[in-house]
Order: structure tokens, then sequence, then C-alpha cells
């Protein structure tokens, strides 16, 4: 059959944390499977926290997946360091040398005003309600 196209994605001003970390032939955070072509896939300005823990053997987070020749850009974007990336199709981000505990004031119950106020993207990446 015919492959599914998609002309753009952009993903800006994002705060994400649990990223889903079960079966990689399942779950991607950003999952187009296979079978659809994305022309142009961006991230921009925003932070990727740690996978969520669901006790099923780690919490490797699986990053992307689209069509074979599709690429993520990256920019101005940041990933904490307990978030372990596959290494396939990982997302390549800035690492901020510190957990999302550290970084967030309670990123466990959705507090994600930043608590590190020495983060170099904290005026520029995240969901922009977060930024003080």
């Amino acid at each position: 059959g015919a492959q599914a196209a998609i002309n753009s994605v952009h993903i800006e001003n994002c705060t994400f944390n649990d990223l889903p970390s079960l079966n990689p032939t399942q779950y991607y955070f950003i999952d187009f499977r296979d079978e659809v072509s994305v022309g142009s896939m961006t991230m921009k300005n925003s932070i990727i926290g740690r996978a969520w823990d669901e006790g099923l053997g780690g919490t490797e987070a699986y990053g992307w997946r689209a069509a074979p020749g599709t690429s993520l850009n990256v920019s101005s974007s940041y990933i904490t360091s307990d978030y372990t990336p596959n290494t396939s199709n990982e997302i390549s981000a800035t690492l901020y040398n510190g957990a999302s505990t550290a970084l967030w004031i309670d990123p466990d119950n959705g507090d994600f005003r930043f608590k590190d106020n020495g983060f170099s993207g904290k005026d520029i990446a995240g969901d922009p309600r977060w930024r003080e």
C-alpha cells in the first residue's frame, strides 16, 4: 500500500516528563510508526524529563520513530540527567546536568516551575506557563 505522509511536525515550548518506557515496538515518545513519512520534524525550546517507571524492567525512553529517511531536528532544547534514552532514535538535546527533581519544584505533583535558577534554559525552554 501507499505510505502515509505528513508535511511537517513542529514541537515548541513544551515540557515533558514521565515519558513512556515500555516495549519499543509499542511505545515511543513521538510515534508515527514506520509507515508515516514526515517531511520536516522539529523540536525547539522544549524540555524532556525522565521516563515513567512502570515497574516492568526499566526506565529507558524510546525517543521517536517514523518512516526511513525522516529526521528530527532539535534546537534550544534540554534533557534531564534522569532521562535515559534507548540508543535507537534518541532525541539529541542539550544535557541538563541534574535530575528532573533538581530542575523542577515538584514534578511528581505537576509543579514544573524551575527550582534551579542557574538552569541556562530557564528563560527560553519548556512551557512558558512554568517560566518565572
